[in-house]
C-alpha cells in the first residue's frame, strides 16, 4: 500500500475475496498500522480455504482511517 496524500493512514483494513475451481467464494480480511505520508508498505496474508481450490483472488474493499482528523474512507477498487 503506497501512502500518496498528505496525512497517516493510521489504520487500513483489506478485503478479499477468493473464487473457487467449485464455483463458491470465500472472503477474507488482513489489517496494518501506521502507513506515513509518501511511504509504502507491503505483507502478506493467510486464510483458511479448507479443501478447496482457488482459481483467482481479489481485493474487494479497502477502508482507511485517520485518527488525528477522525477521517474513514472506504475505496471499492
Amino acid at each position: 500500500m503506497k501512502n500518496t496524500g498528505n496525512v497517516t493512514i493510521d489504520y487500513y483494513k483489506i478485503y478479499f475475496i477468493a473464487q473457487c475451481t467449485d464455483n463458491s467464494t470465500i472472503t477474507d480480511w488482513t489489517n496494518g498500522l501506521n502507513v506515513l505520508p509518501g511511504t509504502m508498505v507491503s505483507d502478506y496474508t493467510f486464510f483458511d480455504i479448507g479443501n478447496k481450490t482457488v482459481s483467482s483472488m481479489a481485493v474487494y474493499k479497502i477502508y482507511l482511517e485517520n485518527y488525528q482528523y477522525d477521517l474513514e474512507l472506504y475505496i471499492n477498487p
